[in-house]
């Protein structure tokens, strides 16, 4: 056996453990876009206004909160999402450059929308984790105490 090829039988498991990290992520970043696919669906059939992703997140919500859904089965996907998150920018930003004039026009409006929306967001975002942060204190909380009083 040659010098190479005992290196690569070597690095075999660790490529096999890759690879199928890979595919899990996939596997459920394909399960996301299934849910919001569904939801659209949905939607168009039922005739809501409401937008499908944010039909599909309570729905998954619900699912998270009451166990159907386990968050490890989502983990690697939401996380790939997340950490790839300033891609789906990209077109956007595409599509600012090929608007100069309105760009040069109105910038500072604009801009202004851009950060007072941005700031809306992120305080909105914190008030929800605060929120869902103090509600689960409580949930365990109350675990708690019904624990002690059953011993």
């Amino acid at each position: 056996m040659s010098f190479k090829s005992s290196v690569a039988m070597d690095r075999a498991p660790v490529l096999l453990g890759a690879f199928k990290q890979g595919l899990k992520v996939v596997v459920q970043v394909v399960l996301l876009c299934s849910i919001w696919v569904a939801m659209d669906v949905a939607r168009r059939h039922f005739g809501w206004s409401m937008p499908a992703g944010m039909i599909g997140f309570a729905l998954l919500a619900v699912g998270l909160f009451t166990g159907l859904v386990k968050v490890q089965w989502l983990k690697g996907g939401t996380n790939w999402l997340l950490a790839e998150m300033l891609l789906f920018f990209v077109p956007a930003m595409l599509v600012v450059t090929e608007y100069g004039d309105l760009v040069r026009h109105q910038g500072l409006r604009i801009l202004a929308v851009i950060i007072a929306s941005t700031a809306c967001v992120m305080v909105v975002t914190a008030l929800a984790v605060d929120r869902v942060y103090r509600f689960e204190l409580w949930l365990a909380h109350r675990r708690l105490c019904r624990s002690s009083h059953k011993e």
